[in-house]
């Protein structure tokens, strides 16, 4: 998948280079603290996905602590509380939500 997503880049948005994959394991301090790094190794760094449920609330705590709101544009995926306020806070940009149960609904 990982490959999939640093080709889409690519594709998608020439001139972009990926210059990091660090891996959060869905672990809000693993997250934070890669984040930290990262973007403190590459201090031109303008974007983050963040393809997890509680990595971007990581990686949202790392722009928050290093002042990069609306440096780093970070997007992530679900709708947890503290993700959820992030993005309100404009420290997180987006994120796509699902909706399992409704999902399950909607097929019946």
């Amino acid at each position: 998948m990982l490959r999939e997503i640093v080709d889409c880049v690519g594709r998608g948005f020439p001139g972009s280079t990926v210059v990091a994959t660090p891996s959060d394991r869905d672990n809000i301090a693993r997250a934070e603290r890669e984040g930290l790094a990262t973007i403190r190794a590459h201090p031109n760094l303008r974007g983050w996905l963040a393809n997890d449920a509680r990595g971007p609330i990581g990686i949202g705590r790392a722009i928050a602590r290093l002042g990069a709101q609306g440096l780093v544009k970070a997007v992530g995926i679900d709708d947890l509380p503290e993700l959820v306020e992030q993005i309100r806070a404009g420290v997180v940009d987006s994120s796509v939500a699902t909706r399992p149960q409704a999902q399950g609904d909607w097929g019946c």
